[in-house]
């Protein structure tokens, strides 16, 4: 992912369209919604532990562990997965939002994470 563009869209998560999800695992959450591979993160002994990584590239998927939804936790998140996938042929991502103190607060960590992971 060399070329970033960020787009911000109202509709579910489901009605867009990506090459990759991109799902943050909040304090070892396994079990909320979005993770959808809940079984095979166990069986892959996926714990959701700050920096966890697992890349599910046959599912189009990226799980990332994240401490907590402050700020500075979803901004490091944002950036270790630019950092994983920077030298991957994704062009679109996809991700829900993680809003903690608020909407704008989460989107601003997200974007400022993902600039600062593209660096190289």
């Amino acid at each position: 992912m060399t070329n970033m563009k960020i787009q911000i869209s109202d509709k579910n998560i489901g009605e867009n369209k990506a090459d990759l999800e991109l799902v943050f695992v909040i304090a070892k959450d396994l079990k909320h919604k979005w993770i959808e591979d809940g079984e095979l993160l166990g069986k892959m002994n996926f714990k959701g532990k700050s920096g966890e990584q697992v890349l599910l590239i046959e599912k189009s998927r990226l799980y990332i562990g994240v401490e907590s939804m402050t700020h500075a936790d979803i901004r490091i998140a944002s950036a270790e997965a630019m950092r994983v996938l920077n030298d991957k042929k994704i062009k679109s991502l996809k991700l829900g939002v993680y809003s903690g103190d608020s909407l704008y607060s989460g989107i601003k960590a997200m974007t400022e994470g993902f600039i600062l992971g593209a660096y190289k």
